[in-house]
C-alpha cells in the first residue's frame, strides 16, 4: 500500500507534536518531471505518535493532500500540474 517505506530508518527530522518526517525522493523525482520547483511542491513520509503512517503533499508550506497509496499521490500531483497548466494557458 505504501510501497518502498523508511520506517525503519532514522526520519530527517520530528516535529515538536512528535510527527517523524521523512523526504519521498520517488515522488519528488515525479513532482520535478511534472515541472514543479521541488522548493515549493514536495512529498513527505510522515509517522504520527499514534502510528499512523501516510504520505503527504506539501504546497509553498502547506498541506494539501494526504493518502497512503502512492497511485493516489501522483494522481494528485497529475491533477495539480493540469489545473496549473490551464490556468497559464
Amino acid at each position: 500500500m505504501l510501497g518502498d517505506v523508511p520506517w525503519k530508518t532514522e526520519p530527517q527530522f520530528t516535529n515538536a507534536e512528535g510527527v517523524k518526517w521523512w523526504v519521498d525522493k520517488d515522488s519528488n523525482s515525479y513532482v520535478k518531471r511534472k515541472g514543479f520547483d521541488t522548493n515549493k511542491v514536495n512529498v513527505w513520509y510522515v509517522e504520527r505518535p499514534d502510528g499512523y503512517k501516510t504520505r503527504i503533499i506539501i504546497e509553498n508550506g502547506e498541506m494539501v493532500y494526504e493518502s497512503q497509496q502512492l497511485e493516489a499521490i501522483a494522481v494528485h500531483i497529475d491533477v495539480m500540474a493540469l489545473n496549473r497548466d490551464m490556468s497559464d494557458g
